[in-house]
């Protein structure tokens, strides 16, 4: 798995930013010629050798999907009808759009990313978001973790649901999607086993996300089904 050696700045204005995520996860700033770095902006970017992805929350197809998040029925249904009040750990954060979405719907989120420029990219789209109450209120329900998902495995229990969404590596995904494509280069998929290792401790529900016609590692209590995608959700 690639991660970020260094996060740069162009503009002036962008160096206490800079300086902050450098100092929070022990990087260099504005270093020269390494392959893999996030450059601070109005829209930061994450650069891996000559491919790089932003992650807007204020346009593209992300946006649509925040405007229209009380349509979100298919997750709704996954975390059932107490997920305003529920707490939620989110063990394959990447971008942060389904922890987003979440917290958007009411839920206190602990998103967990390994990987320092993901977790980054990610802390920039909520920086970037204008200072509307619902986004405000979003923001305070999202704890962010730059972690190894399996140093939470002792304490699954005290969430009221586990959140695992290993489909990146999807090849229909990475047919349609520049995104998608660059996180399969960048990152290594540890779904499978990260569902292997929470469906074995004491998780009160444990959600899914998979491709619709993807085949269930275990028989799940409850499938959501979509068009393209579905949740298996498993309870105890």
């Amino acid at each position: 798995m690639a991660d970020i050696e260094t996060i740069n700045f162009v503009e002036e204005r962008y160096k206490k930013t800079a300086s902050y995520y450098a100092n929070k996860y022990e990087l260099n700033t504005n270093s020269p010629d390494t392959p893999c770095y996030i450059e601070i902006s109005d829209e930061s970017k994450l650069f891996f050798f000559d491919h790089s992805i932003s992650n807007s929350f204020l346009k593209g197809k992300f946006a649509s999907r925040i405007q229209k998040y009380q349509t979100e029925n298919l997750i709704k249904k996954a975390f059932g009808k107490n997920i305003s009040s529920m707490s939620i750990l989110d063990c394959t954060g990447g971008l942060g759009h389904d922890t987003f979405i979440l917290a958007l719907l009411g839920a206190n989120v602990t998103y967990v990313e390994q990987n320092k420029g993901l977790t980054i990219l990610f802390e920039e789209a909520l920086r970037c978001l204008p200072p509307t109450k619902y986004f405000t209120d979003a923001v305070k329900r999202i704890t962010v973790r730059q972690s190894d998902s399996k140093a939470f495995l002792e304490q699954a229990e005290h969430y009221d649901a586990i959140y695992i969404d290993p489909m990146f590596n999807s090849e229909k995904k990475l047919a349609r999607n520049k995104t998608m494509t660059f996180l399969d280069t960048y990152l290594d998929d540890h779904g499978d086993e990260l569902f292997d290792l929470f469906v074995a401790v004491n998780y009160k529900r444990l959600v899914v996300k998979k491709e619709g016609r993807a085949i269930s590692l275990r028989k799940p209590d409850l499938e959501i089904k979509g068009k393209s995608i579905k949740f298996d959700v498993y309870i105890k």
